[in-house]
């Protein structure tokens, strides 16, 4: 490659979000919580996600239909699987 010529671009931008620590890359913008949990290892059925807040925004638990935006607005988004509670099991 010539000196000036630039790097051909991607036909589509890469999205990317961390799960407990863990890089995991998507081709789409959004995806559902049900979607995020289905590519974990070690997500259990009844298991839920939670969403780390912004700033001063709290964290949120999110439902297995909420969309999760993966454009980096205030940087990458960064989620925690949170295991079902199973009391007196």
């Amino acid at each position: 490659m010539a000196a000036n010529e630039k790097e051909p671009k991607p036909d589509h931008e890469k999205y990317f979000y961390f799960v407990d620590g863990v890089k995991y890359d998507s081709d789409v913008p959004e995806m559902t919580a049900a979607d995020i949990k289905a590519r974990l290892p070690n997500a259990e059925p009844g298991d839920k996600l939670s969403i780390d807040g912004h700033g001063d925004d709290p964290d949120r638990l999110l439902n297995d239909t909420d969309m999760v935006d993966l454009r980096k607005d205030k940087g990458p988004v960064r989620l925690t699987l949170v295991p079902s509670a199973s009391f007196g099991a």
